[in-house]
């Protein structure tokens, strides 16, 4: 696939949220998800003031998550489903996707999109930025939030009817993958991972640049595109003091923009995204959490040159 230089730029946004939602049961016939909407002021309308967007240095569009009921659909379904739909027609001219606002729990409506949208013919590479491994089944997943089950969704660990309302009738393949820094990692779900050839890239080598850039460029060879998953939660706690569940251990926030900055030179990303930046109104510390946020993306944009030219299939 042919890499182009970006002219353009679309925007998705999502006013969602997913706090608590929960597996109720050793399998998906019962699980807690209620809708939740975060109004004003969200992490991305602090970047539309801020002008973030601009800096990329093209024109942009801005495409918002519209949730709508679904017959037959419950509510953790529809909201993947409006995703997937939402980059259907953020797709369509073919410019590149930022994802601004949401959470890791809605990426499986990112993965259905851009397949829909890119055809089964392309092969979707996916670097997974996050502390935990979010490789979760609703059989190994110890605490049962759906947050910690969405890339083993994606390459079909499980999940299978969530999966299916994403809009990927197909798991995209774990070889295909490349996560990094996993530090949080549950023994449940290592035989999981050593049989779906997901790439780990641990703590110690997401902070060598050398073996982060061999990693990433050795994933970008194989692939036609790279959808980038940025996890807030990669970073140490004193950037990101609004996140309500701490996560031992972390990373500088120079070492992540940098880490981002080395996937978007590959010229293979179509899709980035950083998540899990807002999760409740009036959480102190939101003003650095979401200058934190303005930053990650910022580096994604600013080496975001070129990207896969796609032709709707």
């Amino acid at each position: 696939m042919k890499s182009k230089k970006t002219e353009g730029l679309s925007v998705v946004e999502c006013r969602y949220g997913d706090w608590l939602w929960k597996l109720l049961s050793d399998d998906d016939s019962e699980i807690f998800a209620d809708l939740q909407v975060v109004k004003s002021p969200r992490e991305f309308d602090d970047y539309q003031l801020c002008g973030l967007y601009h800096k990329a240095g093209v024109p942009f569009d801005v495409f918002e998550v519209q949730y709508k009921p679904i017959e037959g659909m419950r509510v953790h379904e529809e909201i993947v489903n409006a995703y997937c739909h939402t980059i259907l027609d953020a797709a369509k001219g073919g410019n590149p996707i930022l994802f601004a606002g949401g959470h890791c729990t809605f990426a499986p409506g990112v993965a259905g999109g851009l397949r829909r949208a890119l055809g089964e013919d392309k092969k979707i590479g996916i670097v997974w930025v996050d502390g935990h491994d979010d490789l979760k089944t609703e059989k190994t997943s110890d605490d049962r939030f759906l947050a910690g089950l969405p890339l083993a969704t994606i390459i079909g660990l499980g999940m299978e009817r969530w999966r299916l309302a994403a809009g990927l009738e197909k798991p995209l393949e774990g070889r295909f993958v490349l996560h990094s820094d996993c530090r949080v990692l549950t023994q449940e779900t290592q035989e999981d991972i050593d049989n779906s050839g997901v790439t780990i890239v641990d703590t110690i080598g997401f902070n060598d640049p050398k073996r982060w850039s061999y990693a990433v460029n050795k994933l970008a060879e194989q692939v036609d595109v790279i959808y980038l998953h940025v996890d807030i939660d990669i970073l140490y706690g004193k950037y990101i003091p609004a996140f309500l569940v701490p996560t031992p251990g972390g990373n500088e926030l120079t070492v992540v923009m940098d880490n981002i900055r080395t996937v978007m030179d590959t010229g293979k990303v179509f899709a980035f995204g950083v998540f899990n930046t807002c999760f409740m109104e009036g959480v102190p510390g939101q003003e650095i959490t979401t200058l934190t946020g303005m930053k990650l993306i910022a580096a994604g944009l600013e080496n975001w040159k070129e990207h896969p030219e796609i032709k709707h299939p």
